[in-house]
């Protein structure tokens, strides 16, 4: 169960991850009027959507740390040399998720301040202000993931951690996520996370070694 826990929840990640920013950036406020901005923010049911919609958003990054741990855990196997790669992955995941999070946060300030503060005047600039932000908060957390995506692959490629095909899977999501930040930073990033998941359960960790495709086990990298 241990060993399967970890990889689920890159799974759990991404349901929560597509269908949180999905219900938090349905009402595009950045290009409504004045009085609908207004009218957005000054309905309740409007207000309780967006919290629902960031705390998933909360939920899957957290899932998204566990998954990233688990990920690098198995990409530290490799050989010392390629060790930088696994470790570079790893970081980026990490603001990666740091950027999600600012992102969510960003995108519901305005619903949440009207909850919280009873003085509180939505200022529609503010409001296209916060959410423009939080779209550059998302679309830098996709950049970053792309770092992680790009070293998993690579790997994935130079040693027998994960088969062959994951890696160039992997290339094709860094190209289509990149274009995808011109839209909305949704689906690739998650569905990337949800592939390399199902790998992980499927298979286990690399345990012997194999020089030709630059592999130890834990034991023998130790040994180095």
């Amino acid at each position: 169960m241990k060993r399967l826990s970890a990889p689920v929840s890159g799974i759990v990640y991404a349901v929560l991850a597509i269908v949180g920013t999905i219900i938090i950036v349905a009402e595009e406020v950045d290009s409504a009027t004045d009085e609908a901005i207004l009218a957005y923010y000054g309905d309740s049911g409007n207000r309780a959507t967006e919290t629902i919609g960031v705390t998933m958003m909360l939920v899957g990054a957290m899932a998204f740390v566990w998954f990233l741990s688990a990920l690098w855990s198995r990409l530290r196997v490799v050989r010392r040399e390629s060790g930088v790669l696994a470790d570079l992955g790893f970081g980026a995941g990490l603001v990666a998720a740091a950027l999600f999070v600012g992102g969510a946060a960003l995108l519901n300030a305005m619903a949440t301040t009207v909850e919280i503060s009873s003085g509180f005047t939505v200022d529609p600039d503010l409001a296209r202000f916060a959410v423009g932000t939080g779209y550059v908060f998302l679309i830098g957390s996709v950049l970053f993931n792309c770092v992680l995506i790009a070293t998993t692959s690579v790997l994935a490629l130079r040693t027998d951690i994960f088969p062959n095909w994951l890696g160039w899977v992997g290339f094709a999501a860094v190209v289509l996520a990149v274009v995808e930040t011109f839209l909305l930073p949704v689906f690739v990033v998650p569905l990337w996370v949800a592939t390399v998941s199902i790998v992980m359960i499927r298979t286990a960790p690399t345990t012997s070694r194999d020089p030709d495709r630059r592999v130890d086990t834990p034991v023998a990298a130790g040994r180095a």
